[in-house]
């Protein structure tokens, strides 16, 4: 699913996305496109693109690259920080259907909207509902100390056909009273992603229990560096049973 990181400067969207991409198919072509590299992914087939800038016209910038990336197949596009003319490009990209990650600055999902369909990215209002999930970023404060949260994720679930306004759905909700994160909502993209698959509901529920116990797990025995998750998440999805029953046995091989 087409996934947009929205936030402040300094809200923590690139390490929430470099979170995101680890749970990537680990046999997925990825094409990353950045003005500086941030990104550390641990997948073998990923094509890192930087940003080149020079005077006159060889110049390389996140335009050229992004057009560049389409040509190579990609099965999954991240863009570093999405304020310019290839936003219409990477919109156009989800619409054929391309997977797509990105960042943008936006305080709230209105301004989002906002700065696609306004100067100088211009992406028509219709294919903004290509975009499936947004995650809202947020440098906020919990008990007097200065933290960085994801406050909140949304669903597009397409246009109103009466007033033409994007229809979204509020999933989750970070609460700062008690910097816990609550479920508010039933999330209309696990329930496309369970039909494609051919689940059913408890097959689905079933899948997501068994994800987080296998991150409840990597969190409990402190496993935490980058190679080693990586690796756990990987034999998951080559060998789910083993990996499930070396977690009930407390002996998984990282």
């Amino acid at each position: 699913k087409n996934i947009m990181i929205i936030g402040g400067t300094a809200s923590g969207k690139t390490s929430t996305l470099n979170a995101l991409s680890m749970f990537i198919w680990p046999d997925a072509k990825i094409v990353s496109i950045e003005d500086t590299r941030e990104l550390a992914l641990y997948q073998e087939n990923w094509v890192p693109s930087v940003t080149r800038p020079a005077p006159g016209d060889r110049a390389i910038d996140m335009y050229d690259l992004l057009r560049q990336a389409l040509r190579q197949r990609p099965e999954v596009i991240i863009v570093g920080e999405v304020r310019g003319k290839e936003a219409l490009t990477l919109f156009q990209a989800m619409s054929t259907g391309h997977t797509c990650y990105g960042t943008m600055h936006a305080g709230s999902i209105q301004e989002m909207v906002h700065r696609l369909e306004g100067e100088p990215i211009n992406v028509p209002h219709h294919m903004l509902a290509a975009l499936d999930i947004v995650c809202l970023q947020l440098l906020t404060y919990f008990r007097d100390q200065r933290v960085r949260r994801n406050q909140s994720i949304m669903e597009i679930v397409g246009i109103d056909p009466a007033t033409g306004a994007l229809r979204t759905n509020r999933v989750f909700e970070r609460n700062p009273l008690t910097d816990e994160f609550e479920r508010v909502g039933e999330s209309h993209v696990l329930r496309e992603i369970a039909k494609e698959r051919g689940w059913s509901a408890l097959e689905l529920e079933r899948e997501l229990t068994r994800r987080r116990e296998v991150l409840q797990y990597l969190h409990k025995n402190n496993i935490r560096r980058l190679h080693e998750v990586a690796a756990v998440i990987r034999q998951y999805y080559y060998e789910p049973e083993k990996v499930m029953e070396q977690i009930a046995s407390g002996k998984l091989r990282v």
